[in-house]
């Protein structure tokens, strides 16, 4: 089932299938930019988009590290989307040394602000800029996600 839905989804979004994505079966994503295989196959917008969209549909993962990688906000707000709309699996999130604005870090801390099983976002060395405080501080403030 994972197999189809995550090929369906790439070709929606136009990128080549990763074969370790492919094979999954649930727990932990490890897309390392920062890798000696993957430094000049670094994982991309579109296909976090259709990581995103697969797994809202099938939530199997738990763990998903993307820290460097060339994600910007349209995929953390894909990310972000996919959080609020079936993608409760998600316990870690690691998206640091990335691309992502504050537009990206304020869809993250919104989404993660009721997403009960996320217990980790770590966001460290992206371009956020402080248009996002508002949002983070809602975040750090909340008790069991959206209980002030």
């Amino acid at each position: 089932m994972w197999r189809e839905l995550y090929t369906s989804a790439c070709a929606d979004s136009a990128v080549t299938p990763r074969g370790e994505l492919l094979a999954l079966e649930g727990g932990t994503v490890r897309l390392c930019g920062n890798t000696f295989g993957r430094f000049h196959q670094r994982v991309t917008d579109d296909e976090v988009v259709a990581l995103s969209e697969t797994c809202a549909r099938l939530p199997l993962v738990a763990e998903l590290h993307l820290e460097y990688n060339e994600v910007s906000s349209r995929g953390a707000t894909a990310l972000a989307d996919a959080m609020r709309n079936g993608f409760r699996s998600l316990q870690y999130l690691d998206l640091s040394h990335n691309a992502i604005d504050a537009e990206g870090a304020n869809a993250l801390a919104a989404a993660a602000t009721t997403h009960e099983a996320l217990s980790t976002l770590l966001l460290r060395s992206n371009p956020i800029g402080g248009a996002c405080g508002p949002f983070m501080e809602k975040l750090l403030q909340s008790d069991d996600r959206g209980q002030q």
